[in-house]
């Protein structure tokens, strides 16, 4: 069987954001606060932009319109 990935249409309200919470390893927490207190802003953006340029090179960039 061959995973191929879900991809629902957003609507209208897609500028909602959902809260979702993680775990991360330690060491990976700590680079994302050494970023926060090094270059300012949230740990929240550096996820945020981290996956924003994670999803525009995976199928879901081509379904975008």
């Amino acid at each position: 069987m061959e995973w191929s990935p879900v991809y629902i249409e957003p609507d209208d309200s897609d500028e909602e954001t959902k809260t979702v919470k993680v775990k991360l390893p330690a060491d990976l927490y700590l680079k994302l606060h050494s970023l926060k207190v090094l270059e300012g802003g949230t740990i929240s953006e550096r996820v945020e932009t981290a996956l924003d340029s994670h999803f525009e090179g995976t199928p879901f960039a081509d379904l975008e319109g």
